[in-house]
């Protein structure tokens, strides 16, 4: 790989650059100035469920376009083949699930934090666990995609780490905490338009200098890499057709379906009707933007693989044996030397695009704009769990031991939001300071899912599919499947270096972590079921109220979920039919 002098940025660079921070940071204080600013909860998680689909579709889209799909996609693609194009095949059947289970209960509900049904269906000691994992799972995702662009920019610009990753935390901080989800919303609109036309952009430039489309069609084919059906049983392989198609299929689930990222987006709609159009029209989209990073990817290797066919198999001859024969390979444009896969596509602009002012900044703000959204939207949606999941309920305990009554002050609440919005944006500059690079942007993040997602995804299915799981046995199954995917990823990555001398379990590929958990929590729960129920007549005699179970598994005497009305008090559930 040939070394390279990164090229700085122009004045015109910084100036779009500012005029992003700008707009985002104008965008917070008018939703947090304006007349009808979040002055409760209700307005500050879920802006009053008064937001249209079309703005919900491209705020949940923005929440997950984060470096990891602009930088991680086309990294993985570029270093290993198209594989990961398999993820699009299953979108489709991850949406249709997504729409037709978790969203209408979820939505008749009418709670504020997904983990809210985790109480409903099992009692507090699993919400509270879900809310964890939730809180950790996040907190450590956003402080990779906070440090990853931060990393990627300052290889090839020189700008100094450290502010990019404090500059990014911010102003995130600042416009989550003024104005709530709907600030979040709003500016994840206009970061959409960004990263879109930024993307697509690239990719015409791109395969325009590599030669056009058949010659990189050529290149890739020629090398192999876009060989996608490809099923061996090794399930230590990096990336097979199963593995993408059921990991990523699981990988989605946790992400749109249960995550309150996600969940606290579609529960903002107006109605449910709302809310399952905002999946459908994010569906195209996701699409677009997942298949453009992936194919970013596949034309970055067109092009730094492109050989000089000038050169005539007979015009290179061995000075010391005195013969000739094939010239080894010359590349039009020399692969460059990186650090890391994730800074190719930065590394290709920063070479290719620097005498064009601003085209830089644009990209740069592109990478800003993915990490912005996200992390904006994780802070908002941990102030979420931790306001309803953890001190909410605190609160009320704390009032029922001294035998007071609580006094509930939304007011106060909001303001204490806008505070925890404050001290998770500080926290995520820190732990983004101190992440150091364990791997590629995809990986990490799939560690993470599997770990702390899989097995809340498990949980969540159960309660709603099968009426016979109990909170016991789920509970079990959660922690062990918990305990089961922390050992497995903290065991690959402190052997990385010698996994041919290990465990085959901590040589799985990275796309088996998700479903390893939780078909672990899913065996366990339904085994521990079976006997609670054998062994506790009081289980076997429990009704499940309808409105927690998904519409094809409720009673059949319950015609439509509307005639069942379920009220929560400190942690009870009553129905009532």
């Amino acid at each position: 790989m040939a070394e390279y002098e990164s090229n700085p940025l122009s004045v015109v660079d910084y100036i779009v650059l500012a005029l992003l921070l700008i707009l985002l940071i104008g965008m917070g204080i008018y939703h947090g100035m304006a007349k009808r600013r979040p002055t409760t909860t209700r307005s500050f998680f879920l802006a009053d469920r008064s937001v249209f689909s079309l703005p919900v579709a491209l705020t949940l889209l923005a929440s997950f376009i984060s470096p990891v799909t602009l930088l991680g996609n086309a990294a993985e693609t570029y270093v290993y083949g198209a594989q990961y194009v398999v993820d699009l095949m299953q979108r489709l059947a991850s949406m249709l699930t997504i729409v037709l289970l978790y969203v209408p209960v979820f939505y008749d509900l009418d709670i504020t934090t997904s983990y809210q049904y985790l109480q409903l269906r099992y009692g507090f000691p699993m919400r509270l666990l879900g809310a964890v994992c939730f809180l950790f799972q996040t907190i450590f995702y956003i402080a990779i995609v906070s440090y990853s662009p931060a990393l990627v920019v300052n290889a090839v610009t020189n700008l100094n780490l450290w502010v990019i990753i404090v500059t990014t935390g911010l102003v995130c901080t600042f416009y989550s905490a003024l104005g709530g989800i709907k600030a979040v919303i709003w500016t994840d609109v206009v970061l959409v338009i960004v990263i879109g036309g930024t993307t697509i952009l690239i990719i015409i430039s791109c395969t325009v200098m590599a030669g056009g489309v058949k010659q990189v069609w050529d290149i890739n084919n020629a090398a192999g890499r876009l060989d996608i059906f490809t099923f061996p049983l090794d399930l230590t392989e990096r990336m097979t057709f199963s593995s993408v198609f059921l990991g990523t299929y699981f990988s989605n689930l946790i992400i749109w379906g249960v995550s309150q990222t996600a969940v606290q987006r579609f529960l903002s709609s107006r109605t449910l009707k709302d809310a399952k159009r905002s999946l459908w029209i994010n569906l195209p989209f996701s699409i677009l933007v997942t298949g453009a990073a992936t194919c970013q990817g596949i034309v970055l290797y067109a092009f730094y693989h492109t050989e000089d066919d000038t050169i005539s198999p007979t015009s290179y001859c061995d000075e010391t044996s005195g013969g000739c024969g094939t010239p080894p390979p010359v590349y039009v444009h020399q692969p460059p030397n990186y650090t890391l896969p994730d800074q190719i596509i930065m590394i290709f602009v920063n070479q290719q695009f620097s005498n064009i002012w601003g085209y830089q900044g644009l990209f740069i703000s592109c990478i800003f704009a993915g990490a912005l959204s996200t992390v904006s939207s994780g802070i908002n949606s941990m102030v979420a769990v931790t306001m309803e999941d953890i001190w909410k309920p605190l609160r009320r305990w704390l009032a029922k031991m001294r035998n007071k009554e609580l006094e509930e002050d939304d007011k106060k609440d909001t303001r204490l939001s806008k505070i925890l919005s404050l001290i998770f944006g500080l926290l995520t500059i820190v732990l983004a300071i101190l992440t150091s690079r364990l791997g590629t942007l995809v990986t990490l993040v799939n560690s993470i899912f599997g770990i702390f997602g899989g097995p809340i995804l498990a949980a969540f299915t159960l309660g709603m599919v099968w009426p016979r799981a109990n909170s016991r046995a789920v509970l079990v199954g959660t922690l062990t499947s918990f305990i089961l995917g922390l050992w497995i990823v903290i065991g690959s990555y402190v052997n990385a270096d010698r996994l041919e001398d290990v465990i085959v379990v901590y040589r799985l590929s990275f796309l088996w972590y998700a479903m390893c958990t939780i078909l672990t929590n899913i065996t366990i729960s339904v085994i521990l079921s079976e006997i609670i129920r054998f062994l506790d007549p009081k289980e076997r005699n429990k009704v499940v109220d309808p409105k927690l179970l998904c519409a094809w598994v409720r009673p059949k005497f319950v015609r439509n979920v509307s005639e069942v009305e379920t009220k929560t008090d400190n942690d009870k559930i009553t129905t009532e039919i």
